[in-house]
């Protein structure tokens, strides 16, 4: 959604980027060196990152700026529950720095530094970026109104079908005990 993509990027420039400690620095430096080799670097690669935000990372182990709204592929993989919810409601997302740059997803890096003060700054960043998206659309009903648009133009009349039948029992019974 393009309205809410704009809400996002000015809400991650007043929310401003993590605010990473030096010891977090040392720490994804520490971290970077167990990665392959030109892991750290292949970020830089992607042909989808805009020149300008190659330049605003290159020589960064951790990413401390805003980027701002990157573009995202028409055929990016990846699944969510953001999908079955996006049929439903205008729907926008964002990515926050929680690692060192060139950290493998699904990883034991990964998760060692998500679970560490860098992961925490980073969602720290993510809540302030969240805080401020929602004061823009609860005080701007304009803005809000605009991004339903959008929504219901681009679902072109077509409802969302969940996958689950109507009558699936859901399997609750199994926590009762």
């Amino acid at each position: 959604n393009t309205v809410l993509q704009r809400v996002l990027a000015e809400a991650m420039e007043i929310a401003g980027p993590p605010e990473f400690a030096e010891e977090d620095y040392d720490f994804a430096r520490e971290i970077a060196k167990t990665f392959p080799p030109g892991q750290s670097e292949a970020h830089l690669k992607d042909e989808t990152l805009p020149e300008e935000m190659k330049e605003k990372l290159a020589g960064k182990v951790l990413n401390d700026v805003v980027l701002g709204h990157l573009p995202v592929p028409r055929d990016s993989r990846g699944s969510t529950d953001v999908g079955d919810v996006s049929w439903c409601v205008p729907t926008e997302q964002f990515t926050m720095a929680c690692t060192a740059l060139g950290t493998p997803g699904h990883s034991w890096q990964y998760t060692a530094q998500s679970g560490m003060r860098i992961g925490h700054a980073g969602m720290i960043a993510a809540a302030r970026t969240l805080v401020q998206a929602g004061l823009q659309l609860m005080t701007s009903p304009e803005t809000l109104e605009k991004a339903k648009a959008e929504f219901t133009k681009r679902l072109g009349g077509k409802r969302y079908v969940s996958p689950l039948a109507p009558d699936m029992k859901l399997p609750f019974h199994q926590f009762s005990k």
